[in-house]
């Protein structure tokens, strides 16, 4: 991967690990609950540390968070949060995609 290559995709998925702990933190659902003020201080110390890896050029770390805080979205079948995504970062990225690809993959092994 060259230098720009790397550039870009640094920046693409720090903005994408942005959008994705602002979208947690401006959920409604859990706005109004009271543990959620600890997570959503922690999800403001995670906006942080992803500039900190981003300024390190920690790529495949901010590969994994996107990866891993997404799963959130990901087995709550949370639809709004692929627009979200695309209309904050201009990114098209499908969060479904993967599990999309895994059941095909069951049907076409017939195991279903």
């Amino acid at each position: 991967m060259s230098i720009t290559d790397k550039d870009a995709e640094l920046k693409k998925y720090r903005e994408l690990v942005i959008a994705t702990l602002d979208y947690y933190i401006e959920r409604e659902e859990y706005s109004k609950n009271p543990a959620f003020q600890n997570l959503s201080r922690h999800f403001l110390e995670l906006r942080s540390q992803t500039e900190e890896l981003f300024q390190k050029g920690r790529l495949s770390t901010l590969k994994k968070w996107f990866r891993d805080l997404t799963e959130i979205s990901v087995e709550a079948r949370d639809l709004k949060f692929n627009e979200y995504l695309k209309n904050k970062t201009k990114y098209d990225i499908d969060i479904f995609k993967s599990f999309k690809n895994r059941i095909e993959k069951i049907i076409k092994d017939g195991r279903i």
